[in-house]
């Protein structure tokens, strides 16, 4: 078997180290000397540790089982002289960087709520200042994203919709045309309708009228043929007739007017006077 006395020189190492090392704190995020000290020691430990693993290492290159109870001295080693310094000073030296680090994004509080007030997101000072460079980087590239997303689906939406008002005003539009000019179309139909029937009854009084004119020719004709072969009382009578049925014109002379009143009284007396000497005959 492999000599692990080698290791006792290791472990006396690193307590006179550990005790060397131990009992730092810092005090704040403003104590930057405890921290360097922290930060050395730390590192001080830490290369003793790596002086153990070298070691271990190369006296793990024999046997399997040697290499195993070298693994375990090593563990061991560390559990019991180095674990708890090292666990206690990583604790404190991140705990330190953290709230450096916060301190230190304090100065970019400003710029970094301007540009998520930009994308209309509301984050707590508390929740900004938690987040490192990275980690703010990726959440505002990602909120700008679902901003931009937001944005573009809303001017999507807008031109739609102004799209479809102006399809509404146009249908409103061809609508109030074709009202128009069914209104008008009809207003023609009905004028061409009345114009017809105007025509139409023109049309039939003309033919009434001439039928009429027709009739009174044909009975004037036939009165006349009548009276020509009746007897000579009965062509008196119309002579007597015919008289009385001169047209008499409308003057506005006084004296013209008594000429005219003379005349009827001579029409009167000459109709009297053939239907008088017709009655014997």
């Amino acid at each position: 078997m492999q000599n692990l006395e080698v290791f006792n020189k290791v472990r006396s190492d690193l307590t006179l180290l550990v005790e060397k090392n131990k009992g730092l704190t810092i005090s704040g995020v403003n104590d930057i000397v405890g921290y360097q000290k922290m930060k050395e020691a730390k590192s001080e430990v830490r290369k003793g540790e790596i002086e153990l693993e070298k070691l271990a290492k190369k006296e793990r290159e024999g046997a399997l089982n040697w290499q195993r109870e070298i693994i375990r001295l090593e563990k061991e080693i560390k559990e019991q002289i180095t674990f708890n310094i090292i666990n206690e000073y990583t604790k404190q030296l991140d705990e330190y960087e953290m709230l450096k680090s916060r301190e230190e994004r304090l100065a970019l509080l400003p710029s970094r709520k301007k540009s998520l007030e930009e994308i209309f997101v509301n984050l707590s000072d508390e929740e900004i200042l938690d987040l490192d460079d990275k980690k703010f980087s990726e959440l505002y590239s990602k909120l700008k994203l679902e901003y931009l997303d937001k944005k573009e689906r809303e001017r999507i939406n807008k031109e739609r919709e102004i799209e479809n008002e102006k399809i509404k005003k146009e249908n409103e539009r061809i609508k109030k045309e074709n009202e128009i000019l069914l209104k008008q179309q009809k207003e023609k139909d009905d004028l061409i309708a009345k114009q017809n029937k105007e025509r139409e009854d023109l049309r039939i009084k003309l033919e009434k009228e001439n039928k009429e004119k027709e009739d009174k020719i044909k009975a004037d004709n036939e009165s006349k043929r009548q009276l020509e072969l009746g007897p000579d009382k009965n062509k008196l009578l119309k002579f007597a007739n015919d008289v009385l049925l001169i047209d008499i014109p409308e003057v506005k002379d006084d004296k013209a007017k008594l000429i005219v009143e003379n005349a009827k009284e001579l029409l009167n007396k000459t109709s009297t006077y053939i239907t008088n000497n017709s009655i014997n005959l």
